[in-house]
């Protein structure tokens, strides 16, 4: 701030204004512009600020040399002029502890003028006392004694009667909040008068009209807002950029359209609220009282039916495995011979086999009418990268078993017999769109941006979207042990959205206002409460996480986190662990979640976590073609 005005400052009452255009989106995020920062709590910088550089310099020397005086007198050694009196040693004292406290405070017309008449008195009083002799007037000081005596007198008259007007200001409105919090609409016109008392007293103090104005409006009625309304338009005709009185300008506009629900009232209130957000775009408040926003994040990918074009890959053989890779050409099954029996590679139990859940066909929504709810179509990132590991840990020990003859192809389905130009058909087609009246809305723009995300969710955090999902590229084939890309957006209006940076490859997810990540591995967790700027770790061991344990699966939501926990030493050992506030976990068996019915082989979904409950479904894979018995249980956690 003083770097951009270093020779004239900000100037009076100035520092309101100029710090919210010096203050950086994360804070605003964070904490909102319901706080008004109006001074420096330094009484050089605040000057400086407010004044420039040579009034931050003249200040610095005037109360130094003031100080310097001060401990002169109250340090005078006996027998170096007349002794000083007690009550000025007690006056030089209270001035040098007042200089002191101007390092963390802020010069106020309530104190300072007592200050500095308390320095005068010191100093003058004492000029003459330093030599042992007092101060004999001169000649030319003579001729204009009472020139001197006035100038003094109307100084003092000037200073004492701006602190008083300030201190009888601050009293009656004191006296307003009292009434209004004691005795509510039933006497709001005794607190509107005490209120109006203040801004007479001190016009040029933008608070005595912030807080008027806010006394006013407090009753119930439509004149009520409008009495409040007069009294911000009347401080705003004195300081139009004052931040706290624009801001309560948008606030009763907003409550007057919502009260009236007055065609030009409606109007007023949003285009108040889109300068608001036009001149600060982070600040919370502004998008709130547009109403908010309502996006749709629709993801469709396409899924041939592999089970109808290759009846192979049901058929359990002994002699031949089978597999399906997606190519230029088109889909190609392959097989590659089964090894001996001595010689089959050795299979860890704690990796049980997983299965993608059956895919069911989905067309993309019209632009017009997208679905009210989401659907989840690709298997889990978390899965299709253990599926990878797999495959190549298979590979590696076929390999390893004997000469054995690589894969060969059996039969090609080519792209266009699919309907298909190629591969790309089966790339995760994202669109968004938002809400706007009683349609919607597409966002073609904000599409491309997610164009080919793989597992694309749309979540909130605190009064933001957060987009998340993974990078394609790492599930093409080839990409055997590639980790994802995890890849992450936040927008406050579902338009304009901003890259998040995360500090670990893994999944993303919300807890209230708050980013969660989870690497992986699932082994290590990081938070951020300032919208992904700053990140910090958490300690999964509370949680259970260490040692054999590793995170499968986590979910975020208002209510808090919940993790299902694996367990590589038993499959049955599972947990599912959930906190509040990501410090006090409870970790519950799964088996205990599903009340004992949980089989070998099951699968457990990503948790849901909602407003007061969480839900967890698993799965357990039957025979080829027949349903998957699949529970769901939904809980409430106690505390």
């Amino acid at each position: 701030m003083i770097g951009d005005d270093p020779v004239l400052g900000v100037g009076p009452e100035g520092y309101r204004t100029a710090a919210p255009l010096h203050t950086e989106d994360g804070y605003a995020r964070r904490h909102g512009r319901d706080e008004v920062v109006d001074r420096a709590h330094s009484g050089p910088l605040d000057v400086t600020a407010a004044g420039g550089v040579p009034a931050g310099v003249a200040y610095v020397v005037l109360v130094g040399g003031v100080v310097v005086g001060c401990v002169r007198v109250a340090r005078r050694p006996e027998g170096d002029g007349p002794p000083t009196s007690p009550v000025v040693v007690g006056a030089a004292v209270g001035v040098v502890a007042w200089a002191v406290q101007q390092l963390v405070s802020f010069p106020i017309a309530e104190v300072d003028p007592a200050a500095w008449l308390l320095a005068g008195l010191v100093l003058g009083g004492t000029a003459g006392a330093a030599t042992g002799t007092p101060a004999t007037p001169t000649t030319r000081s003579r001729a204009r004694p009472n020139v001197r005596r006035v100038g003094a007198a109307v100084a003092s008259a000037v200073l004492l009667a701006g602190a008083v007007t300030a201190v009888l200001a601050d009293r009656e409105l004191e006296r307003a909040h009292w009434i209004v919090d004691a005795s509510g609409d039933a006497r709001l016109a005794e607190a509107v008068r005490a209120a109006d008392r203040a801004t007479d007293l001190r016009p040029e103090d933008l608070d005595a009209w912030y807080v008027a104005a806010r006394v006013a409006a407090s009753g119930r009625s439509l004149t009520a807002v409008d009495a409040g309304l007069d009294r911000v338009e009347a401080g705003l005709a004195r300081s139009g950029d004052d931040p706290a009185l624009r801001d309560l300008h948008e606030a009763l506009l907003a409550e007057r359209a919502l009260r009236s629900l007055l065609p030009e009232d409606l109007d007023a209130a949003e285009a108040a609220a889109r300068a608001g957000i036009a001149d600060d775009p982070a600040g919370p408040a502004h998008h709130r009282r547009l109403g908010g926003h309502t996006v749709a994040l629709v993801s469709t990918t396409w899924f041939p039916d592999v089970a109808a074009l290759f009846p192979e890959m049901g058929r359990p053989s002994m002699e031949w495995s089978y597999n399906v890779e997606t190519r230029d050409e088109g889909l190609v099954l392959t097989r590659a011979a089964m090894p001996a029996p001595g010689d089959a590679p050795s299979w860890d139990p704690a990796q049980p086999a997983m299965t993608a859940p059956p895919q069911p066909a989905m067309t993309a929504p019209a632009a017009t009418a997208p679905p009210t709810t989401a659907t989840t179509l690709a298997p889990g990132p978390d899965g299709a990268a253990v599926e990878a590991d797999r495959a190549q840990d298979m590979a590696q020990a076929v390999e390893e078993a004997g000469d054995i003859a690589p894969p060969e192809d059996v039969r090609t389905v080519p792209w266009s017999e699919l309907g298909a130009e190629g591969p790309d058909a089966m790339t995760p087609q994202v669109q968004v769109f938002r809400r706007a009246g009683e349609a919607w809305e597409e966002l073609p723009d904000v599409a491309a941006q997610f164009a080919g995300m793989v597992g694309a969710q749309l979540d909130t955090s605190g009064d933001r979207f957060v987009a998340t999902g993974y990078s394609a590229a790492a599930f093409t084939n080839g990409a055997a042990r590639a980790v994802p890309d995890a890849t992450a957006f936040a927008s406050a209006d579902g338009v304009a959205w901003t890259p998040l940076s995360l500090p670990i490859d893994g999944t993303l997810t919300s807890v209230g206002p708050a980013l969660f990540a989870v690497s992986f591995e699932g082994d290590e967790a990081q938070v951020s409460g300032d919208g992904g700027a700053t990140w910090s770790e958490v300690d999964l061991a509370a949680a259970g996480v260490g040692g054999t344990e590793y995170v499968m699966g986590v979910r975020g939501g208002p209510l808090g986190v919940a993790l299902t926990i694996g367990d590589t030493a038993s499959w049955e050992a599972h947990t599912l662990a959930v906190s509040g506030d990501l410090v006090d976990w409870t970790t519950t068996p799964i088996a205990d979640v599903f009340g004992g019915d949980f089989p070998a082989g099951a699968g457990v979904s990503i948790p849901a976590v909602g407003e007061d409950t969480i839900a967890l479904t698993r799965s357990v894979p039957g025979e080829t073609s027949a349903p998957v018995d699949s529970l769901t249980v939904v809980g409430t956690p106690t505390r």
